[in-house]
């Protein structure tokens, strides 16, 4: 246990090399996954978030909302299985299936990631839209944008400086806590793609009773869960200056 307090996991009595190497060389991967596909939902979910808000109740908010909530309805492993067959099939060569290190090669590493980043990304795509479109409702609601308005300022102007930036603070919190779903996708859409990362390391560990690896992955995903909701905690008063003044 003193061991494991100073960030010594031990040796692997299954591969016998140091628990520690094992992670550093999954970490990498797993956590270059979880961002692409954070980037993906952030890109996808807030500008249609954004347009359902503003186009409320009417066809664009009723398409943008049916179609995300399929979506989000499939399942990680579905999605995953989906995206492989189209992109081995159509794809050619956007897509390679083996993965390549992002040191080695930079085109040729987007094009491993891509299809498992997105196929981790689709659910937090739909609760991303649906945060960002709630929140927008309720600044776009608010007295000082209607003042605004009468004034004649520009829609643009209104949208992305007024109401957007005081929309952010919930789709933020809800990023923090996307963080920890994105993690609990990675077994899944490791083991499919066969990336080398943590979820398949994990995995392969628990088959091979390997105890002291299954217990340092564990333990390093639930401190990178536990740092990034900090983070966000952190960079909430930033942007909503209320919760400093609260605070």
């Amino acid at each position: 246990m003193s061991g494991v307090i100073r960030g010594d996991f031990g040796v692997s009595p299954i591969t016998g090399r140091s628990v520690n190497s094992e992670i550093a060389s999954q970490l990498p991967v797993s956590l270059e996954l979880t961002l692409f596909a954070m980037v993906i939902s952030t890109i996808i979910g807030i500008p249609l978030g954004i347009l359902a808000a503003v186009h409320a109740n009417r066809a664009w908010d009723f398409v943008i909302r049916i179609n995300l909530l399929v979506v989000f309805s499939i399942p990680i492993f579905v999605a995953g299985i989906l995206l492989l067959l189209i992109g081995s099939r159509y794809l050619g060569p956007f897509y390679t299936s083996s993965y390549i290190p992002l040191s080695e090669d930079v085109v040729g590493n987007l094009r491993s990631m891509f299809l498992p980043a997105l196929a981790i990304s689709i659910p937090v795509s739909a609760m991303t839209m649906q945060m960002t479109r709630t929140s927008m409702l309720e600044m776009l609601g608010q007295p000082y944008i209607t003042m605004a308005t009468a004034k004649g300022a520009k829609q643009r102007s209104i949208l992305y400086i007024h109401a957007l930036k005081n929309a952010m603070p919930p789709v933020l919190t809800l990023l923090g806590f996307q963080f920890g779903i994105l993690l609990g996708g990675l077994f899944v859409v490791e083991a499919i793609f066969s990336l080398p990362g943590l979820g398949r390391g994990l995995l392969v560990a628990i088959g091979q009773r390997d105890y002291p690896l299954v217990m340092a992955i564990t333990m390093v995903i639930a401190a990178a869960f536990v740092i990034v909701n900090v983070i966000v905690d952190l960079t909430y008063p930033i942007l909503d200056p209320r919760q400093k003044a609260t605070s």
